[in-house]
C-alpha cells in the first residue's frame, strides 16, 4: 500500500487485469487501459484474475 503523496502516477495494464484501489474505492482495469493519478489517499493495485498481470507503473518524483 502506499501512502498519500505528491507524485502523479501512470499505469499501462500489459496483461490481464488488476483493480485499482483508492481509498474505499475499487476500479476493474483491464489489459490496454491505462490510468493517471495525484494521489491524495492510500492507494494500490490486486491481480483481478487467476493468471499473471503484468502492469507498467511510472511516477514522477515528489513536487515541492
Amino acid at each position: 500500500m502506499m501512502p498519500p503523496n505528491e507524485c502523479e502516477e501512470f499505469g499501462y495494464i500489459l496483461d490481464g487485469s488488476v483493480y485499482l484501489i483508492l481509498g474505499e474505492k475499487q476500479i476493474h482495469i483491464r489489459r490496454g487501459d491505462s490510468f493517471c493519478l495525484h494521489p491524495v489517499c492510500d492507494h494500490y493495485i490486486a491481480n483481478a484474475g487467476k493468471s499473471y498481470a503484468r502492469v507498467l507503473w511510472i511516477s514522477t518524483p515528489p513536487v515541492c
